[in-house]
């Protein structure tokens, strides 16, 4: 057919393993943004997070001292 370009991609072409290699990655990383950062509003909306893992003496301090635990938690990270 006229003006059909015959040649096809090399995909032995080190440029296009290499920019189909970095869509991959960029892809995966948005994937796993996107997953985590949905876990982490479902899970703070729903509050479970405060109340993981604490004993009875957990439950019951203090606001302030909670912040400060995971704000503590989360600079550790």
């Amino acid at each position: 057919m006229p003006g059909m370009n015959q040649q096809s991609i090399d995909l032995t072409n080190q440029l296009v393993v290499a920019l189909f290699r970095h869509s991959l990655l960029f892809t995966a990383l948005l994937w796993i943004t996107l997953i985590s950062m949905t876990l982490m509003v479902i899970v703070v909306l729903t509050r479970h997070i405060l109340n993981f893992n604490l004993s009875p003496e957990g439950i019951n301090e203090t606001s302030a001292r909670t912040y400060l635990r995971w704000g503590f938690g989360v600079l550790w990270l």
